[in-house]
């Protein structure tokens, strides 16, 4: 019953009433005894409502809620796990599983189960497999605990996740990085990322080789200041990566050294992007970069070879100029000496003057060497005896402290070459060794092998794969300054004294060796300086030319004479005349042409220059070979490039490069005369 009470309120009570007996039996009276039951009325209200509210936490909840018996039955199973295994009802599950053993993947689980609930304190927190009502298997994040009442398990009770498409996405996601690692580490790039403070949370394999590691975890935390051999380049980076994260702007296409492990110098393209946040804000810097020092080499090697181009052009020009003035001083001179007692004082100085001149036109050919070369007097070579000979010579020629040291291949195949400017290869690069060592003593060593060039090793060279001879000049001297490298082939570039050299040495041997299709590589350190030459070799043996024949240089025949220059019509005829020759000068090829072809003049040789002005000498070549095809043509020209002309017009036979002398000329024309030089039409 309920009593109100003074306050206006009802309390719950319990009533109980009684009835007593006077003396004789009767009733006499109730008695009656209340109890206030409000207390206890609601710590059963708060009782049931926490019962309640366990029971909704418990149907409703999201995660698979269970309780079983010590010995694997059901206690107890909420609608989600029995949802999660494939079940309409935990009824249903408990009624088609009496035991939660029969829901793991694999039996044993339970006892496992079991023994690390011992091993963890009544507590786990494991992955375990489940198997649904249809057969499939999911994975579950497993959270129990074994629950004891004075130290008797009572029962166990816990929670399961089904967490079957997290560890998809994770193994997934693991799939992606593995797959994005070996990405990484198989691009020729090194590549790595930074936190904000600039240290390492990531790299490629490249870049951990770069820095003399092999594993991430070696560098994972530290600074390139810690890695890098040198400092500068490290300091300079890490401006680079401050101003990346401070602005958050990526930069590309930096060309910057670097140095590796090995302290090797390298060329690389550097790229920098910012990395962002979920916020988009900056949380570290990514570079990649890229080994480019082939590339600038081959940039260097062809700006080289446009320069080489460009000075050979402007050498070639002064040099023609300069083979006409000393063909006139040369021709000149010798008809003076002619004139004069030989012994007397004026032929004395006249030797002079024709031996300075001579002088003189051994420069001009080294500078036609370097500019025009030709294949002219190419042969079928065997280097080995050439070399040989040079080793032979130089041997000779060093100062006794210097030791000389040559090792030559017992075999080698044939190269087309000329001779005499694989001599003059050897001779300056051996000159311009034992000058690099000076008075101190050191070693030079020649070797020559044969090499075959892959399309890498070729392409670096600039030239075609294949098998080609090699030949290597190495010293022990000083070595070359890195900051004139790429000058070292230059005309007139020299860093030793004037009485040395004229500093056209190694230019003649870059353009000897281009000429002959093959090429130059220069390592140079401190105390050690090679120079490599390959040259291609042929795939058969050429037979080598029978000499020319030992006629005399004087005749009797009628030959013309074309130049536009001056001093050469003036001079030249002369020098003929003296020779035996009857001779008529032109200055211009059309009046030559005119009057040879119409039978004014009686001629047996036409010599001409090649440049005349109107019509060349090929040219005029061409068009006496129409109305006298017998005829033969000696081209003259002191440009030495001319002589690729000279199957071009049939009648040419001889090419002859100024400056020449009266000797020289004498003998190309008996050999014209006498037959000892034969083209066939």
């Amino acid at each position: 019953t309920a009593l109100c009470h003074a306050d206006q309120t009802l309390h719950p009570v319990m009533l109980h009433k009684a009835t007593y007996a006077d003396a004789q039996g009767q009733q006499a009276g109730i008695v009656g005894v209340i109890y206030d039951l409000s207390e206890r009325k609601k710590a059963e209200d708060d009782l049931r409502a926490a019962e309640e509210k366990y029971r909704s936490i418990f149907e409703n909840s999201a995660l698979g809620i269970f309780r079983t018996a010590p010995d694997g039955s059901w206690l107890d199973a909420n609608p989600a796990l029995a949802r999660m295994l494939g079940y309409a009802s935990p009824e249903e599950l408990i009624a088609a599983n009496p035991y939660i053993s029969t829901i793991y993947y694999q039996q044993s689980d339970r006892a496992r189960l079991v023994d690390m609930y011992q091993h963890n304190q009544g507590s786990l927190d494991v992955e375990v497999l489940f198997v649904t009502r249809t057969g499939a298997v999911i994975t579950a994040d497993l959270n129990s605990r074994a629950v004891y009442l004075d130290g008797v398990l009572c029962w166990y009770e816990g929670f399961a996740e089904d967490v079957t498409d997290r560890k998809v996405a994770e193994l997934a996601l693991a799939a992606s990085e593995a797959m994005l690692q070996l990405v990484l580490n198989t691009i020729p790039l090194l590549v790595d990322w930074k936190d904000c403070s600039l240290r390492f949370i990531g790299a490629n394999r490249n870049f951990l080789a770069h820095v003399g590691h092999e594993d991430l975890s070696a560098i994972a935390g530290k600074t390139y200041r810690e890695l890098a051999q040198d400092q500068a380049e490290a300091e300079q980076l890490a401006l680079l990566d401050q101003d990346i994260i401070a602005s958050g702007k990526a930069q590309f296409h930096l060309r910057m050294h670097s140095t590796s492990i090995r302290g090797e110098r390298m060329w690389v393209l550097v790229n920098k992007v910012p990395l962002h946040g979920p916020q988009g804000e900056v949380v570290g810097v990514l570079t990649t970069a890229e080994d480019i020092t082939q590339t600038v080499s081959l940039e260097k090697q062809l700006l080289q070879s446009q320069k080489m181009e460009a000075i050979g052009t402007i050498a070639g020009g002064i040099a023609h100029d300069f083979n006409n003035i000393l063909t006139s001083i040369i021709n000149s001179t010798e008809l003076a000496m002619d004139d004069t007692p030989e012994g007397s004082l004026i032929w004395n100085d006249l030797d002079r003057c024709l031996r300075a001149a001579t002088r003189g036109s051994g420069l001009i050919k080294q500078i036609l060497t370097f500019s025009r070369p030709t294949q002219e007097g190419f042969v079928a070579t065997d280097l080995r005896s050439v070399v040989s000979e040079a080793v032979a010579l130089i041997r000779v020629s060093v100062p006794r402290n210097i030791d000389i040291f040559s090792e030559i291949a017992e075999t080698l195949p044939y190269c087309l070459a000329d001779p005499t400017q694989v001599h003059q290869i050897v001779m300056n690069l051996a000159t311009n060794a034992f000058q690099a060592l000076g008075s101190q003593s050191g070693t030079i060593r020649l070797s020559l092998d044969a090499v075959r060039l892959d399309a890498s090793e070729a392409g670096v060279r600039q030239i075609a794969p294949g098998f080609y001879t090699r030949l290597r000049i190495e010293d022990t001297g000083p070595g070359i300054d890195p900051s004139i490298m790429d000058k070292i082939f230059d005309p007139f570039f020299t860093t030793k004294d004037k009485t040395e050299g004229t500093g056209l040495g190694l230019a003649v041997v870059h353009g000897i060796v281009r000429n002959h299709n093959g090429a130059v590589h220069v390592q140079s350190r401190p105390g050690a300086t090679c120079f490599e030459i390959v040259l291609p070799t042929l795939s058969e043996v050429c037979p080598l030319p029978e000499g020319s024949s030992g006629a005399a240089c004087q005749g009797t025949e009628h030959i013309v004479f074309v130049e536009d220059d001056e001093d050469q019509v003036e001079v030249v005829p002369r020098v003929l005349r003296q020779l035996g020759y009857t001779v008529r000068a032109f200055t211009h090829s059309a009046e030559a042409l005119a009057a040879v072809c119409g039978g004014e003049v009686s001629v047996d040789v036409f010599i001409t220059d090649y440049d005349m002005p109107g019509m060349s000498g090929v040219e005029l070549a061409r068009k006496l070979h129409a109305c006298r095809p017998e005829l033969p043509v000696i081209l003259v020209s002191g440009r030495k490039g001319v002589a690729e002309f000279f199957e071009s017009a049939e009648n040419i036979r001889v090419f002859l490069s100024k400056p020449y002398n009266k000797d020289m000329l004498g003998r190309a024309i008996r050999d014209v005369l006498d037959g000892a030089v034969v083209k066939d039409s």
